[in-house]
């Protein structure tokens, strides 16, 4: 089931006269962007903004700080936990609060495939009873 289905929306260009092209539409978009989660929550999920060993004492504050322009955040605001026997990518797991789902969708719509430091992060919803 791998590789099937439609990997870049269909595009319908008209040309004039009752004429038209289809054209299949932009694929150079990492498929982390192209992709959504279906059940949104207040909290944020992300992963491979940065890898093992390079969690800093700014990384909490400068993120969510970026978050902020979002939504506001609650009292947990932004939480860092680095997992040591995951992968790179997701060894390292940042948490975002959000008040209000409105704030994490907002956030999830504009970080989710977002490059950072050369690495393309992923960001999902986290289920809140986890």
């Amino acid at each position: 089931k791998d590789e099937q289905g439609v990997s870049a929306p269909v595009i319908h260009q008209k040309m004039g006269g009752g004429q038209g092209v289809v054209k299949l539409g932009n694929t150079s978009e990492p498929p982390a962007k192209r992709l959504k989660p279906s059940a949104p929550t207040r909290i944020l999920l992300l992963t491979n903004l940065v890898g093992k060993g390079e969690v800093d004492e700014d990384l909490a504050e400068e993120t969510a700080e970026e978050a902020r322009k979002y939504g506001e955040l609650d009292g947990k605001g932004c939480k860092v936990v680095e997992v040591a026997n995951a992968p790179d990518n997701e060894a390292v797991r940042v948490f975002l609060a959000f008040k209000d789902v409105a704030g994490a969708t907002k956030a999830l719509d504009d970080m989710n495939g977002r490059y950072f430091g050369g690495r393309v992060v992923r960001a999902q919803y986290f289920a809140v009873e986890r």
